[in-house]
């Protein structure tokens, strides 16, 4: 991960004596291993720049790694995989023609990358027959992923005091490929033949929440996800020191997504924000509140969110945001995410985000 900080550096660093901020992110998750999320968890680093063209135009620039950590096999073999390293980054345009309007325009690309993980995989021998007893066996996936998109936001302020209130409508697109193969199957035994699972998958596991995961992992084909989203932010900001915000999307796809395999290997880094975490699978919709205090230089918030995903279970998250003014060039800003997510076999999953970054202004303005 050091090495990913520093290529982020050495591309971002000429760019500081034009910019009109800099930042910094640096954060980590961790996630429990179930059979439909086999993560346990990554680290992560972002730097962002921006730069004032002028009083109307901005450009920004966002980068991150992340390195997914290692996994153990969780079923009694001696399987262990070697997660991978994760790029993405992001590009916006910002056009504010007057003090109530506001568009932004962006694109976000993550090249391909492997992930590798392990997996507990739950199957019966020979065929699925009635003869046979279901066995846990490990996993080892090869995930070989990329994903490119885009975004455009509206904004209007009413510009109001002491109630002001911002609208602002979403409109996302995004690309996700990923080629997952099923490299290898053991249980504490010795290996596996994976003629054994694909039989399995043919007869009486059909249909089975496993063998729709690795439907087509198991035969070596890869995946592709178009997704786009509708959402909104209703946002109030009460006696200057108040801010109470509504937010939801909607999401719609070129396929059952359900069948591109493990959802949260093919997704881990691949946006340039750092500390939102990872979701367990696609969602039909999310929709969270959150409230946000100001207290002299500091910033207290607290938001819920929840979503449900595709095929079964919902994202359910708590969220505590902190910030210090330092002084009018530095800010220190952190957030923890708490999820108690329902999977799509039905199982709790609990997670945790954390987050820690600090920002830098330039321009006459700021001390004014």
């Amino acid at each position: 991960m050091r090495s990913a900080a520093a290529f982020l550096f050495v591309v971002l660093a000429p760019l500081t004596a034009l910019a009109s901020y800099v930042s910094e992110t640096a954060g980590f998750d961790s996630t429990q291993q179930t059979p439909s999320n086999p993560r346990t968890g990554s680290v992560n680093d972002g730097l962002a720049a921006s730069l004032d063209l002028n009083d109307k135009w901005s450009l920004e620039l966002d980068l991150a790694g992340t390195h997914d950590e290692v996994t153990k096999a969780v079923a009694g073999s001696n399987m262990r995989a070697n997660g991978g390293n994760v790029f993405a980054g992001a590009l916006e345009a910002d056009f504010a023609p007057t003090s109530k309007w506001f568009f932004d325009a962006s694109i976000n690309f993550s090249p391909a990358t492997m992930v590798q993980s392990t997996t507990t995989v739950a199957f019966t021998p020979n065929g699925g027959n009635d003869q046979g007893q279901e066995v846990d066996a490990d996993g080892l996936i090869n995930a070989r992923s990329s994903s490119v998109g885009g975004a455009v936001i509206a904004s209007w302020d009413n510009g109001g005091n002491p109630w002001d209130t911002n609208v602002i409508g979403v409109i996302k697109a995004s690309h996700l490929s990923t080629t997952q193969a099923l490299a290898a199957l053991a249980t504490p035994r010795g290996p596996v033949d994976l003629a054994e699972l694909r039989a399995y998958c043919a007869g009486g596991g059909a249909g089975k929440p496993v063998c729709r995961r690795l439907g087509k992992s198991l035969r070596l084909l890869p995946a592709q996800l178009d997704e786009m989203s509708i959402g909104f932010v209703l946002d109030e900001t009460i006696a200057t020191n108040n801010d109470l915000a509504l937010s939801g999307d909607y999401y719609l796809y070129s396929q059952d997504p359900t069948e591109v395999g493990y959802f949260s290997i093919a997704s881990v880094g691949r946006s340039a924000t750092v500390g939102n975490g990872v979701l367990l699978a696609p969602q039909v919709w999310d929709a969270s509140l959150s409230y946000t205090r100001t207290l002299g230089i500091f910033e207290v918030g607290l938001g819920l969110g929840y979503g449900p995903y595709c095929g079964g279970g919902a994202a359910r998250s708590l969220t505590l945001k902190a910030g210090w003014h330092i002084t009018k060039r530095w800010k220190l800003d952190g957030s923890a995410l708490l999820d108690s997510d329902i999977d799509t076999d039905g199982s709790t999953v609990g997670s945790f985000t954390g987050a820690l970054g600090i920002k830098y202004k330039w321009g006459s303005d700021v001390d004014s």
